[in-house]
């Protein structure tokens, strides 16, 4: 049985361009606190919507096809921490800040990228604790060793590199040699050419951490990404359509038959995300084949 997952226009909703806004803030309404991501890395699912990392986890395909060409997408887990997970698309989505912050004073951005642990802890609202200390350089191994095969975009270039590649192509946690002999006082990374370039090109979508920061649903942070994008390309219509097994396949999910269990599944974070304001309404319905 196929399902799909649509998004509807509430009749006493405000008008769509208020639907398409990254967020929309529960009251009290708190300062706007915005990231700029490259949604070529999100776009394919990179980060699994999970909390738990595993050994057992695969390789994760997608699929994407641009200008009637396809391309699949294949995300190749590191055998130590498996695939990446929503706490590592927290930390990206504030690293992503301090990037955008360093690329409006600089100009632009260029490698390596340092940065503190306590400056990306605080974008989050976490404490400066021996355990964050430990997830951020855990995230920083993750980003590392996870592989991208057969699809990452060029934004500046317009060219689709097919070859093994990743996000973050070498990093050098603080306390450790740097390559002129002195020991790092802070995280300093080297971005693959493909992310530098896509970062500079200044082609990003926005997403707002306060709100962001605010979910609890492991489903629901991921698929924020996604909205940004769906929800702008159906700006027109005020609504999009997703094939149930598509977006599972994107969060990196189970697929369930019933719609019993997929309700119980992904409805708390579709309500979740309706509370906080992405969504005016969600329904999941039988297609038409």
């Amino acid at each position: 049985m196929e399902e799909s997952i649509k998004t509807v226009d509430s009749q006493t909703q405000p008008p769509v361009a208020a639907e398409i806004l990254p967020a929309v803030l529960p009251s009290p309404v708190a300062p706007a606190n915005f990231t700029k991501v490259d949604n070529n890395l999100t776009g394919i699912g990179f980060f699994t919507a999970s909390s738990k990392r595993s050994r057992k986890a695969i390789e994760k395909t997608t699929t994407v096809i641009d200008q009637g060409v396809e391309h699949r997408i294949s995300i190749l887990p590191s055998a130590k921490y498996g695939l990446p997970i929503t706490q590592d698309q927290d930390y990206w989505l504030a690293l992503m800040q301090l990037v955008e912050d360093r690329r409006r004073q600089e100009g632009g951005l260029t490698n390596p990228f340092a940065f503190t642990t306590a400056e990306l802890t605080k974008i989050l609202g976490q404490a400066h604790s021996g355990k964050n200390y430990k997830a951020v350089q855990e995230w920083l191994s993750v980003m590392n060793s996870t592989s991208i095969e057969g699809g990452s975009y060029n934004v500046a270039r317009k060219t689709w590199y097919t070859e093994k590649t990743h996000a973050i192509d070498r990093v050098i946690s603080v306390g450790k040699q740097l390559p002129d002999g002195k020991i790092a006082d802070k995280n300093h990374i080297w971005f693959s050419q493909w992310q530098l370039d896509n970062i500079n090109s200044g082609n990003l979508i926005a997403i707002e951490l306060n709100t962001y920061t605010q979910l609890e649903n492991n489903i629901s942070k991921n698929l924020v990404p996604h909205l940004q994008e769906w929800l702008y390309a159906s700006q027109r219509d005020g609504r999009f359509e997703k094939q149930y097994e598509d977006v599972c396949q994107l969060l990196g999910v189970r697929v369930y038959k019933y719609l019993s269990d997929i309700e119980r599944k992904i409805g708390p974070s579709l309500n979740e995300l309706t509370t906080h304001g992405y969504l005016s309404k969600w329904a999941i319905e039988l297609m038409a084949d």
